[in-house]
């Protein structure tokens, strides 16, 4: 249905992109011994940190790449993932020129916020902490990448101070980056249905809208060109977080109260005056 490359949704994205591929070839061409250079990828869950983190991996071409992520480390205590954590860099610091990228870094921390309190695991954020600053010996240049989805949180352990670079990642927000995106991702779509879903849309994270545009295509049995804009916005409005357009007008009592049921009522209208011009 579409191809799960990188969709460059906007400039901002692009700069994003760009600062990064820079920093890669900052390593790349140094001639300081023991180069360091990390990054914390920041953004909103949902904003595409960790496929910009492995393409930008794929398009280095280093000759070690690891990727560290939460899922990878679940069955570990404290301990063992600051072993691992350790292996992982000693192991980089073996090749000339390598890149870890530490994925989902507040999962990593077991980091909590529950009311007042704040939990996470110290030992380990320490020895990240320590393992972001260390120089690699001479013969190794480093990349390192981190992402997180909370990043002011991240500022309050400290941890944000440890990188060279912070880039940001953010949700789609305006109609022509979400028509950027829909146009990318189904080709097949009519663009009065983009258009209208576009404008429906006031803030969204990149994979929720892919997503949405799974469910609602699996609803019209896999055809992109049958998605109906109600169809759309309903799958949009599963996932916490994504928001719509509040409708123009008020509603007038005994009609619909909702902007997805405005659409639906909409595009039913639009099916039946297409078979009046059909007859």
């Amino acid at each position: 249905m579409y191809d799960l490359g990188i969709i460059a949704y906007s400039d901002a994205f692009n700069d994003a992109k760009s600062r990064l591929l820079t920093l890669t070839r900052q390593v790349r061409d140094s001639d300081r011994d023991g180069c360091l250079v990390s990054v914390l990828v920041e953004g909103p869950a949902g904003s595409g940190k960790t496929a910009v983190v492995a393409d930008l991996a794929i398009q280095a071409g280093f000759g070690y790449v690891k990727m560290v992520s939460p899922d990878s480390l679940i069955q570990y205590g404290e301990q063992q993932k600051v072993a691992k954590l350790s292996q992982v860099f000693d192991d980089a610091y073996k090749t000339k020129l390598a890149m870890i990228l530490v994925d989902d870094v507040e999962r990593l921390l077991e980091f909590a916020n529950i009311g007042s309190s704040v939990r996470f695991s110290n030992m380990v954020l320490q020895a990240l902490m320590v393992l972001l600053k260390r120089r690699p010996p001479s013969e190794c240049r480093l990349m390192v990448v981190v992402t997180t989805s909370i990043h002011d949180q991240m500022q309050l352990l400290g941890l944000d101070g440890m990188f060279y670079s912070i880039v940001g990642l953010s949700m789609l927000n305006t109609p022509d980056q979400i028509s950027c995106v829909l146009q990318a991702a189904a080709s097949t779509m009519p663009a009065k249905t983009v258009d209208k879903i576009s404008k429906s849309i006031k803030q969204i994270p990149v994979k929720h809208l892919l997503n949405a545009l799974e469910t609602a295509c699996q609803e019209c049995h896999k055809d992109v060109a049958a998605i109906s804009v109600g169809a759309f916005l309903s799958a949009v409005c599963m996932t916490p977080g994504n928001s719509l357009h509040e409708p123009d007008e008020p509603d007038e009592p005994g009609e619909t109260g909702s902007l997805v049921s405005q659409q639906d009522q909409q595009d039913q209208q639009d099916q039946q005056d297409q078979q009046d011009h059909d007859n």
